[in-house]
């Protein structure tokens, strides 16, 4: 008996969404620079441990804004890379109510790494 379930490709998955990331990044990267040059100013406003929500709500009061909101994802990964943030381990719900209390990683700062926001 054949199985025709089609399988998962996990690893093609994670390929896709890492280009469609860079995609995105490499499109708004004049956004993501004015961004992080934003955050390195007010960084200091962060609890120890924040959601990828705070540093979007953060910028958007000290108006900091992309020209589309899928440009948040791109962002927070691009501070990840750097090894600005790293996730805490923890997954939170979300606190916006457009959010809609989905669960997201727990970040902190990487105090060493802070000047690869300039």
């Amino acid at each position: 008996m054949t199985n025709n379930i089609p399988r998962i490709d996990a690893d093609g998955a994670l390929e896709d969404r890492d280009a469609i990331l860079n995609d995105i990044a490499d499109r708004n990267s004049t956004f993501i620079e004015d961004a992080q040059q934003k955050l390195a100013t007010l960084y200091g406003l962060l609890p120890p441990t924040f959601l990828a929500e705070d540093i979007r709500l953060l910028l958007l009061h000290a108006e900091c804004r992309p020209h589309s909101p899928y440009v948040w994802g791109p962002f927070i990964k691009v501070l990840v890379r750097k090894g600005i943030l790293e996730e805490t381990g923890r997954w939170l719900p979300t606190r916006a109510k457009g959010s809609h209390a989905g669960r997201s990683p727990e970040y902190r700062l990487v105090t060493s790494n802070l000047q690869g926001l300039t």
